[in-house]
């Protein structure tokens, strides 16, 4: 069983239940907290013994690249001027996709 079909619903869920939780906690803390969750599935799918193991530590590294995606796009348009607004999340998308 490869990991590969389950990561793009693992991104989809994270944005949606860490988008509303942004709203409520605040974006940078949301983005800590993602960040620090984001190192520890990195170690713990690189620790992992089995299959299982390492997808369950993918399926937590993709929620939180979800959950920052969604974050940090909203977070950077905040701070931005208004005739830049349009300009931030095209970028993070490009970034997204040409990495």
């Amino acid at each position: 069983m490869s990991p590969t079909p389950q990561i793009p619903q693992s991104y989809l869920s994270g944005a949606i239940f860490c988008g509303k939780l942004a709203d409520l906690y605040g974006r940078r803390r949301i983005m800590s907290v993602t960040i620090i969750l984001l190192i520890i599935s990195a170690i713990g799918a690189a620790l992992a013994t089995n299959k299982w193991l390492f997808l369950a530590w993918r399926t937590l590294a993709g929620a939180c690249i979800g959950a920052n995606f969604a974050t940090v796009v909203v977070y950077s348009t905040e701070f931005s001027p208004n005739k830049y607004r349009a300009v931030g999340p095209l970028i993070a998308l490009m970034g997204s996709y040409t990495s």
